[in-house]
């Protein structure tokens, strides 16, 4: 059968004026082949268990809803519908189908230990990203590296040692510097007072480290927002010179990395500073504030914690939230009931967002974990969701190497535009709280030149026996479609999710529909139903 398929466009969601109960002859997609199904029979004329039991390719048959006649019937091997309906004839089903196997949860969730503790990641939509990125390179396999500047950080911490940068161009402990980037010894990191990697180990830098990047689904303790992010740890950091010194070997790294195309240096796309100077302005280190753009202009996104005090910052002052930087993201902090910590500073025209920083468990000193709480909290969770923003997708991934400050103001939009708004900050620059799906939300409009709109049927086509429906959607859990004919019967239903950075389409199987005529295309998700009519002819 050759079809021909004319679509009349109806309203945004039609409201159908049938019932859709008690419909003879569905099915769900190709689940045409299964040990266990789903039965609805007439209750008048209903069979007493032994009857199907009777049968020799029936194991057990449960009721599953005497109200509404469903029936669960498992066989001892799997079998076609054709031959299920051959069982079922002598009580004439209104309905059945394949049970399908096991639900899957939602969201994936990882198997480290303490994961249960971790609010902040439910709260921020982690598990639904973790489905589309768990980080650790770009589309093109370029590795991303996150530059954490802190006090000091356990480099062998069961649940960071593996995600711990290396810098491959140089040879540990021979006392040269083999990559000619002025530090010698600077193979794991970068410690501003000895000017090599040997690494203090302190609490504070550790646990600011696991939020970024506590190595995921390991089954050890914690994961942070990235599970595969290479962290470069730059140690020994308390003073306003230090920091100086630490973006000055950060944005000396990343430019060692693009004009050696990747052979020395490391690909660092964001740093993380959760240190300030409370009460200051930039007029007393425009120095400090200079690195910022210096940083951008290589391609680097830098995150920074504001002050753990109630107080404006536009008014009363604050490094590094005052630099004037379009790079620059700064974060305040919020709390398990999602708002804003009363201890913590905001700023309408400084502050950009806030983030989960309270009672916050992370990796911590001796292989243990504790909690963190404080804006220093808050900060890692910005950091961590940028870096794994730059593993998404081809278009950002061209742009990280072809224009790499582009990108990096492109994943600050995103991350900006896609928070929560929360009445408890807005007296931040957005309002709003971090949302991680949020802000893949906002790249997926970036990644594919399309705006993230309600549930619609832009177009389809056929060929064969094949429908491909085209459609828009801004939401990315499961969507149900069903095909009715025009007195109200359903003949077809199934569901399906859409993925991010892919193309909105899927088909449909139209073989069973055996006569010409108009049908309904129905498609619904958890907010709207949208439906078209349709044409079916044989030639």
């Amino acid at each position: 059968m050759i079809i021909r398929l004319n679509f009349l466009i109806l309203i945004l969601g039609l409201t159908l004026s049938f019932s859709l109960e008690g419909q003879e002859g569905v099915i769900t997609g190709d689940s045409s082949v299964d040990d266990s199904w789903i039965v609805k029979l007439d209750r008048s004329i209903a069979p007493r268990s032994g009857e199907l039991l009777d049968h020799p390719l029936i194991t057990e048959i449960d009721l599953l809803s005497d109200q509404f006649g469903l029936y669960e019937v498992n066989t001892v091997k799997p079998v076609s519908k054709q031959a299920m309906n051959e069982i079922l004839t002598p009580w004439s089903p209104l309905r059945f189908y394949a049970s399908d196997g096991p639900l899957t949860l939602r969201g994936l969730t990882p198997d480290d230990k303490l994961y249960p503790r971790q609010w902040n990641m439910d709260i921020i939509r982690m598990p639904d990203v973790w489905e589309i990125t768990t980080g650790g390179s770009t589309i093109n396999g370029d590795e991303i590296v996150v530059a954490v500047i802190d006090d000091g950080f356990q480099k062998d911490h069961v649940d960071l040692r593996d995600n711990l940068w290396s810098n491959l161009g140089e040879i540990p402990n021979d006392g040269l510097d083999n990559d000619s980037n002025g530090v010698i010894d600077d193979f794991q990191g970068y410690n501003v007072d000895t000017d090599n990697d040997d690494i203090i180990p302190l609490s504070h830098g550790t646990r600011v480290a696991g939020i970024i990047g506590g190595k995921g689904d390991n089954e050890e303790g914690v994961t942070g927002v990235n599970w595969n992010v290479k962290i470069l740890p730059i140690s020994g950091v308390g003073f306003i010179p230090e920091v100086i010194k630490s973006m000055d070997y950060i944005i000396r790294m990343k430019e060692l990395y693009l004009s050696s195309n990747g052979t020395k240096g490391a690909n660092i796309l964001v740093s993380n500073l959760s240190l300030g100077k409370d009460r200051s302005f930039p007029e007393s280190h425009p120095d400090w504030c200079d690195l910022y753009d210096a940083a951008g202009a290589v391609g680097i996104l830098s995150v920074a914690a504001v002050p753990n005090e109630f107080y404006n910052v536009d008014v009363e002052g604050d490094l590094p939230s005052l630099c004037q930087s379009d790079f620059l993201i700064t974060t305040t902090n919020t709390s398990i009931d999602d708002e804003r910590v009363q201890q913590s500073a905001v700023g309408p025209l400084n502050v950009d967002l806030g983030a989960p920083g309270e009672n916050v468990t992370s990796t911590s000193l001796n292989n243990d974990y504790q909690t963190i709480s404080g804006t220093s909290g808050s900060s890692p969770h910005v950091a961590g969701l940028a870096a794994l923003l730059f593993s998404s997708c081809d278009k950002l991934s061209e742009l990280t190497k072809s224009d790499p400050p582009a990108a990096a103001l492109v994943v600050k939009d995103v991350i900006l535009s896609g928070v929560i708004q929360k009445s408890s900050l807005e007296n931040t620059l957005s309002g709003g709280r971090l949302d991680a799906l949020g802000s893949f939300l906002k790249l997926e409009e970036y990644c594919t030149d399309s705006q993230s709109t309600q549930l619609s049927i832009r177009s389809s086509s056929t060929e064969g026996q094949t429908l491909t429906v085209n459609y828009n959607t801004d939401i990315f859990e499961v969507h149900n479609y069903s095909i009715f004919n025009m007195q109200g019967q359903k003949l077809l239903t199934d569901e399906f999710r859409p993925v991010l950075f892919e193309e909105k389409t899927f088909t449909v199987d139209l073989g069973i529909i055996e006569t010409n005529g108009n049908y309904i295309l129905t498609i619904n998700n958890e907010k709207n139903k949208v439906s078209q009519v349709f044409s079916v002819f044989s030639n």
